[in-house]
């Protein structure tokens, strides 16, 4: 009888540990459409905030979304903690107000914070996500 508790309970405790970063690729057979897509999935059971990379064969792309909720103003304040130094730009905000792509200096600086495993704030009008480097994908370490 404690034999299929014990297995529940490990099933339970195994299913607990996950990866906050999710990787899809996109194999399609051409450089101009093969991509990997990257996200970061917060620890909080309702998250607001997230955050994503697209990575094509030239460029890497960062883009910070909102579940619910629109950002307020058009370009909007985006700034980034590392090592307790901060990063601040205006991005523009897209259509619906629900989207914003990071810019390439931020970006540049979000993968090498990552890169060196530091832990990465994001503030932007008002919502906060912390990224971890724990588990970052190593296919996305070479960017």
């Amino acid at each position: 009888m404690r034999r299929p508790i014990e297995l529940y309970l490990l099933l339970l405790t195994s299913c607990a540990v996950s990866n906050p970063w999710v990787s899809q690729t996109i194999a399609a057979g051409d450089l101009a459409f093969d991509s990997t897509r990257v996200c970061f999935h917060s620890a909080e059971a309702h998250p607001v905030l997230v955050f994503e990379i697209i990575h094509t064969a030239d460029k890497v792309e960062g883009f910070l979304s909102l579940k619910r909720f629109r950002f307020t103003a058009n370009p909007i304040s985006v700034q980034l903690t590392l090592n307790g130094e901060s990063f601040q730009e205006e991005v523009p905000v897209h259509e619906g107000a629900m989207r914003l792509k990071l810019s390439d200096g931020l970006m540049a600086h979000l993968i090498q914070g990552l890169q060196n495993g530091q832990e990465v704030g994001i503030l932007v009008d008002g919502f906060k996500e912390r990224l971890t480097p724990s588990q970052f994908p190593v296919t996305e370490r070479h960017i």
